[in-house]
C-alpha cells in the first residue's frame, strides 16, 4: 500500500514537471522561427536532389527485377544530372539486363568519359563489351584499369578469365 501511494507521488510529481515545462517559453529563440517560410518555386529545386529521387525510384524497381521499369526514372535522374558517371553506370548494367546491350555500352562509354580515372566504370565497360564477344575492346579497358590501379587483382583475374573464354592460354 506504502509502495503504491509512493509510486503514485512520483508519476504526479513527474507529470507536473512536464506541464511546467510545457508552458514555459524556451531560452534560445531562433531568428529563423520568425521569418515567414515560403515554398521553394520549380525553378529553386536543387537538381541534384531532384536527380538523386528518381535514381531512388529506379533503384527500388531494379531492385524488384524489373529492369525496364527502371530505365525512364534513371534517364530522368541522368537528364537532371547528366555529368554523373555513377549514373552512366548504373544505367548501362540496367540497360545490359534489360536486353539492350547497344545502348548499354554507349551508357558505359559515357560514364568512363566523365571518369576517366575512375575504374568502376572502366570495368563495366569492359565486361558489357565482353558480353558481346568484343574481347579486343574489352581486354583494353581492362588494361587502362590496370594502368590505373597497378594493384588491382580484379583486373588482372578478369583479364584471365576472358582469356581463358577465348582460350587463349598464353
Amino acid at each position: 500500500m506504502m509502495l503504491r501511494s509512493a509510486a503514485l507521488g512520483l508519476l504526479l510529481l513527474g507529470a507536473g514537471a512536464l506541464v511546467g515545462c510545457a508552458t514555459s517559453t524556451p531560452a534560445v529563440t531562433s531568428q529563423a522561427a520568425d521569418t515567414p517560410r515560403r515554398p521553394l518555386s520549380a525553378r529553386e529545386r536543387d537538381a541534384a536532389a531532384e536527380a538523386y529521387y528518381h535514381y531512388s525510384v529506379a533503384q527500388m524497381q531494379a531492385q524488384g527485377g524489373r529492369f525496364k521499369e527502371a530505365i525512364e526514372p534513371m534517364r530522368e535522374a541522368l537528364r537532371l544530372d547528366p555529368d554523373s558517371a555513377f549514373l552512366w553506370s548504373a544505367l548501362a548494367q540496367w540497360l545490359a539486363r534489360a536486353d539492350q546491350p547497344v545502348e548499354a555500352i554507349e551508357a558505359a562509354r559515357r560514364a568512363v568519359q566523365l571518369a576517366p580515372s575512375t575504374i568502376q566504370p572502366h570495368l563495366t565497360l569492359a565486361d558489357l563489351l565482353r558480353s558481346q564477344k568484343k574481347y579486343a575492346e574489352a581486354e583494353a579497358e581492362l588494361e587502362r584499369v590496370i594502368a590505373l590501379t597497378p594493384d588491382s587483382e580484379e583486373a588482372y583475374l578478369t583479364l584471365a578469365r576472358y582469356q581463358v573464354e577465348q582460350k587463349s592460354f598464353d
